[in-house]
C-alpha cells in the first residue's frame, strides 16, 4: 500500500465518482452519519 498515493486518491475523489446506485448512495450517506470524521477525511 502506498500511503501518499492513497491520500491523493481520496483528496481528489468526488461523490459523483462513486457508484450512483441507490444502495451505494445510501451507504455513503450512512457512513457519513455514523462516522463523520472518517467521512470528512476520505471525502474532503
Amino acid at each position: 500500500m502506498n500511503i501518499e498515493e492513497t491520500k491523493k486518491y481520496y483528496d481528489n475523489i468526488k461523490r459523483e465518482d462513486l457508484c450512483q446506485c441507490v444502495y451505494c448512495r445510501n451507504l455513503a450517506d450512512e457512513i457519513k452519519t455514523a462516522y463523520p470524521e472518517v467521512s470528512d477525511y476520505l471525502m474532503t
